[in-house]
C-alpha cells in the first residue's frame, strides 16, 4: 500500500510517500482492517512528526501518522461483532501507539469506530472525530451544558472551535464565539448567537458565562475566571502550568466554597460520542467546516498549512476516491 511515512523526527521534509506492506498478516482479536478513504491533519500530527510529543509518546519508526479516519471495513478479526466487511465507518485512532490513517489501509480496534454519518462523504466524516469528540467530551460529558446557558468559545473558527460552536448550540446554549475578523462570517454561519472579532473589539466587561471553552490555549483560567458565574465551568484543550496547579487544588477549594471549576480535556476514542455526533450531522445540526482538501502525497503541504495556526475549520486528506 501507499503511505506517508517518516523515519525520524524533523521538519515536513521527513514525510515521504512510500510503498509499504499492508498491515497484517491480518487484524487481531477485536480489530478490523479499514480501507482508508479520507483522513485529516490536526496540530497533534505535526507535533508528533516534529518530536514535540516524544517525551510522552516516543515514536516507533518508521511511523505513519493520522488520527482521524473514514473508510470501509475490509477485514475483521476474531471477536468483532460491531461491524462487518463492507461497512462504512469513521473514528479516532490512537496514532501515538500505533500507525495511523495517512495510508491506504490501517488496522484499528473496532471499539474505536462507529458507522459513518449517513449523507456525509468520507472527506466530511474524516473532519469530525478528533475535533468533534474534543468538543463533545468537553461540553456535554464534562461541562454538561444545559439549555439556556451562556457559553463562550475561544478560537471559534478552528477545527475544534467550529465543532464546539455547533455542539453547544445543539445542547441548547446561547453561544458567543471569539475569532479574527476574517472568520466572523463562518462562525455566524455555524450558528453562534454573537461573534466577537478579537482584532477589532473586546468582549463587553459586563458579560459573564456559565461555560468558557478555550480551544486556543494562549491564556490561563485566571485570565477568564472573572467572566465565569459563581458556579461556572472553564474547559481547555491546552492547559498552561497555572491551570494544572489550580486543577490539583480544586478539591480543597471546593471544600472552602469556591464553586468555579476547571478541566483540561485530552480527547479519547469514544464510539458512543461518535454515534452522537453522527446523529447531529444527520439532523443537520453539525456540518464539518473544511478549508482545503489535500491528496495523500501532499501531506507535507497540509502540515505546513496547519502550522501557520490560521486554519478555518479542518484540513482533510483524501486517500481514495469516493
Amino acid at each position: 500500500m501507499k503511505a506517508m511515512v517518516f523515519r525520524q523526527y524533523g521538519a515536513t521534509d521527513v514525510l515521504k510517500l512510500e510503498e509499504v506492506p499492508t498491515p497484517g498478516p491480518g487484524p487481531g482479536p477485536g480489530e478490523v482492517l479499514v480501507k482508508v478513504f479520507a483522513s485529516s491533519v490536526n496540530p497533534v500530527d505535526w507535533k508528533l512528526r516534529a518530536g514535540g510529543m516524544r517525551l510522552i509518546f516516543p515514536a516507533k519508526f518508521p511511523k505513519i501518522g493520522g488520527f482521524d479516519v473514514s473508510g470501509v471495513v475490509a477485514h475483521t478479526g476474531p471477536g468483532v461483532s460491531t461491524c462487518r466487511v463492507g461497512d462504512t465507518v469513521y473514528g479516532l485512532l490512537d496514532a501515538f501507539r500505533r500507525n495511523g490513517a495517512h495510508a491506504e489501509y490501517v488496522i484499528a480496534p473496532a471499539r474505536y469506530l462507529a458507522e459513518k454519518p449517513e449523507g456525509l462523504t468520507h472527506k466530511q466524516a474524516a473532519a469530525i472525530p478528533l475535533a468533534g469528540l474534543t468538543a463533545w467530551q468537553s461540553l456535554n460529558d464534562w461541562a454538561r451544558v444545559k439549555t439556556g446557558e451562556q457559553v463562550l468559545i475561544l478560537g471559534a473558527s478552528g477545527g475544534v472551535g467550529t465543532m464546539a460552536v455547533q455542539t453547544a448550540k445543539s445542547l441548547g446554549a446561547l453561544v458567543t464565539g471569539v475569532c479574527s475578523s476574517r472568520n466572523v462570517g463562518l462562525v455566524e454561519k455555524l450558528g453562534a448567537d454573537e461573534v466577537v472579532a478579537y482584532d477589532k473589539q473586546n468582549l463587553s466587561p459586563r458579560r459573564s458565562f456559565d461555560v468558557i471553552f478555550n480551544a486556543v490555549g494562549l491564556q490561563s483560567f485566571f485570565a477568564y475566571s472573572g467572566r465565569l458565574y459563581p458556579r461556572g465551568r472553564y474547559v481547555t484543550t491546552l492547559p498552561v502550568a497555572r491551570d494544572i496547579l489550580f486543577s490539583a487544588l480544586q478539591p480543597w477549594l471546593r471544600i472552602l466554597g469556591y464553586g468555579k471549576r476547571l478541566r483540561y480535556v485530552f480527547v479519547k476514542p469514544d464510539p458512543e460520542g461518535l454515534r452522537q455526533l453522527a446523529r447531529l450531522a444527520e439532523a443537520g445540526k453539525l456540518t464539518p467546516a473544511i478549508e482545503k482538501i489535500y491528496a495523500l502525497a501532499e501531506l507535507a503541504a497540509a502540515h505546513r498549512h496547519s502550522q501557520n495556526h490560521r486554519v478555518r475549520g479542518k484540513l482533510v486528506i483524501q486517500v481514495a476516491g469516493e
